[in-house]
């Protein structure tokens, strides 16, 4: 069996729907929440909401920001497209 070093605890958070305010409030509370752990990891359920507009570019550049002060560094989160690719249901 592979040893690896897992959190404990994790933050599970949710449904953001794009409200940057609360988005950053939690992220910048990661620190404080997970105090006790060496790999802070966070899980988002539900709608984090992005849009594809001016506000959402503002949303993820808000995100982005937050991340850092708390120490992610980038490259530690996959890269998603902005819109996932839908099956075409005719083809299955």
């Amino acid at each position: 069996m592979l040893n690896l070093d897992m959190p404990e605890r994790i933050l599970v958070t949710g449904d953001w729907h794009g409200n940057q305010p609360w988005a950053v409030n939690v992220l910048k509370r990661v620190p404080e929440l997970l105090w006790d752990q060496d790999i802070k990891l966070l899980l988002h359920l539900g709608d984090f909401g992005i849009w594809p507009d001016r506000d959402g570019e503002r949303y993820l550049a808000a995100i982005e920001w937050a991340l850092g002060q708390v120490g992610r560094r980038r490259g530690q989160r996959p890269t998603w497209p902005a819109t996932p690719p839908i099956a075409n249901a005719s083809s299955a």
